[in-house]
């Protein structure tokens, strides 16, 4: 999802005015695969949230305390060990010309 689908709030008259006020979404799936637990979470953050790790490190957060409830339901423990994979779907890869 691009960050400018929502233009939102639209104000004045004009309402198709492309205007400075836009407010950004993200859309961010994280994939569990943790002892019986096999699911997705979804995620959705808007411009509330600086961009970058500080985004990452929110839904890591965010996934670890989902997971945390899963497990405790299923009388299941956390895991000591974690393995964490992150794909930026293209944006702001480094890019090496030769």
């Amino acid at each position: 999802m691009t960050v400018m689908t929502t233009e939102t709030p639209k104000v004045g008259k004009d309402r198709h005015s492309k205007g400075t006020q836009t407010m950004e979404s993200r859309v961010i799936g994280v994939e569990v695969f943790c002892g019986t637990i096999e699911t997705t979470f979804l995620y959705f953050t808007d411009n509330m949230v600086s961009g970058g790790a500080n985004i990452m490190i929110e839904v890591q957060r965010q996934a670890l305390i989902d997971l945390a409830i899963m497990l405790k339901k299923q009388n299941q423990k956390m895991p000591k060990e974690f393995i964490f994979q992150f794909d930026n779907c293209g944006e702001n890869k480094v890019n090496f010309d030769n």
